[in-house]
């Protein structure tokens, strides 16, 4: 199948993150690898309210993976304390980080992905049927 996207397109994978230390490398690692046709792709990961070992890992992938980028909010429950409230909250900071980072000037397409385990599935071929359907 032939390629309808720009082999030297930018992408930028987004999601968040709360205790997420047992799946997240996991998840990023199949991210890589979907994205694989992508030459250009960076991370950026929001964390909240983790009581495991998420951000050491993040800390960890960011040392090793020059594309990897997080930023931590803290504990947000006791100020934000409606779950969907905090979800909002933190969407907004990664989308105010695409908007005004200059690190993510230049990127073409935005991902936004779930990264709590469930990307086990997602496949190369997966993704290139994104760009098949023209009339999204």
């Amino acid at each position: 199948m032939g390629r309808l996207f720009n082999t030297q397109s930018n992408i930028l994978i987004v999601g968040l993150v709360r205790n997420a230390s047992l799946t997240l490398e996991s998840d990023i690692n199949t991210l890589s690898s979907a994205f694989q046709d992508f030459p250009n792709i960076k991370f950026l990961l929001i964390e909240s309210d983790s009581s495991d070992q998420t951000i050491k890992t993040l800390d960890m992938l960011s040392a090793n993976m020059n594309n990897f980028e997080f930023v931590t909010l803290g504990k947000l429950d006791d100020s934000i304390p409606v779950r969907e409230d905090r979800i909002s909250f933190c969407r907004n900071r990664y989308l105010e980080e695409f908007r005004t980072n200059s690190l993510y000037a230049g990127i073409e397409y935005l991902v936004i992905a779930d990264m709590d385990g469930i990307n086990a599935d997602l496949t190369k071929q997966a993704v290139e049927t994104c760009f098949i359907n023209l009339d999204w």
